[in-house]
């Protein structure tokens, strides 16, 4: 909150040594080509056989993301997602349109349970039209990716239908690769499955029947959320008090979402905040006065008294922006804090999932192999492969 500013100042002197670096970090990245953007959509059968794997994706979908946020050059990432079911069920498809607010995916995604279905073949066909036709991607993006897992193979027996070959030529032409992911052994999903993957330039895999993810809580993730809070104490809302008081009550109630899923996916929502938090544009630093005021076309002095919080109202410029400066200098020293330990927690990860017997090929493990590998072919580098 504003309210830890006069306390952030008293240790200004100490953060000032970050500003240099940063400014030297920010003149670099206006020379930078272009971030490349990769577009992602998730196609998931949320009949009730795949609530292991619905589960499997809540804990995992940040630790996916923050994979993808580490190549060269570092890319602009949307997400959506499309829930599928069958005729007859609550519903058919339900869309949550791409977007770089991934506290908003994150939160549909929450909201996902699996129910109905029980008679074998699903609505797949409605899911992958809704996937190619519905979603907003991206005209020149680097990467258009979407992963369609399920278990059951399509209904082929709906009048009113677009069958799937028609979409996969639709999905070609539009430079979407759809992958997919069978969970089971159900033979005849197997062969669509592979049928869909071969007609749109993407990959099949086949992953257990529970989404074999494995989530590990680690040692790390008590600071971790804990540096997560300080985060939010350095974004400084101006504007409409609605509006101010909107984005404060926003970011609050996304740290609780992402809470309920456990410490594992925290701590990984954890890192992607922190590093989204120093860009120039996220969904966490619009409306954020701390970034505009980085910005070197950005008047402090023609913002409204009226628009800004308590404490910085009366000031003069000059003091307005030393203050907002030591408050990006915190953020970056808090970043910089939750990025090595992120580096000890996968570290500590790894070392326990080496010690597993049973090293089950999960959901998230098979979504990162074919986005590296894709990514790779599109120019995106991931030189250590995490």
């Amino acid at each position: 909150m504003i309210r830890t500013i006069a306390r952030i100042a008293a240790a200004g002197a100490a953060l000032a040594l970050w500003a240099a670096p940063l400014a030297a970090q920010e003149e670099e990245g206006k020379t930078e080509e272009k971030r490349p953007r990769v577009d992602v959509v998730f196609a998931l059968d949320t009949t009730g056989s795949m609530g292991g794997l619905i589960q499997g994706a809540k804990e995992k979908i940040w630790s996916v993301v923050n994979q993808i946020a580490r190549g060269k050059p570092a890319p602009v990432i949307r997400v959506g997602l499309v829930g599928y079911r069958d005729k007859g069920d609550d519903y058919v498809t339900k869309k949550t349109d791409l977007t770089d607010d991934l506290d908003l995916m994150y939160k549909e995604l929450m909201a996902f349970d699996a129910q109905g279905g029980g008679d074998g073949p699903e609505h797949v066909n409605e899911a992958l039209r809704v996937a190619v036709h519905e979603m907003s991607w991206t005209t020149d993006a680097t990467l258009k990716i979407l992963f369609l897992v399920g278990d059951y193979e399509p209904h082929m027996d709906y009048d009113d239908d677009v069958d799937y070959p028609a979409t996969c030529e639709a999905a070609v032409r539009s430079g979407i690769i759809v992958n997919a992911i069978r969970c089971g052994d159900n033979s005849e999903c197997g062969r669509v499955w592979l049928d869909i993957a071969n007609r749109s330039e993407g990959k099949f895999v086949t992953i257990a029947q529970d989404g074999g993810v494995v989530s590990i809580p680690t040692p790390y993730d008590g600071r971790i959320g804990e540096l997560n809070g300080k985060i939010n104490e350095t974004f400084v809302y101006f504007g409409a008090p609605e509006a101010r008081d909107a984005a404060r009550e926003k970011l609050d109630a996304d740290d609780r979402t992402a809470g309920a899923a456990g410490a594992p996916a925290e701590s990984s929502r954890a890192e992607f905040k922190a590093r989204a938090a120093l860009e120039s544009e996220s969904s966490y630093t619009r409306g954020d006065l701390v970034t505009e005021s980085q910005k070197e076309d950005f008047d402090l002095g023609a913002v409204k008294d009226e628009e800004l919080p308590e404490d910085l109202r009366g000031k003069s410029a000059e003091e307005k922006k030393a203050l907002l400066d030591e408050m990006y200098a915190k953020r970056a020293a808090v970043q910089k804090e939750i990025e090595e330990l992120s580096r000890e927690r996968e570290a500590f990860i790894q070392e326990e999932l080496a010690k597993r017997a049973d090293k089950p090929s999960g959901f998230d493990a098979e979504v990162w192999e074919i986005l590296k590998e894709q990514g790779e072919k599109k120019g995106i580098e991931y030189s250590d492969g995490k």
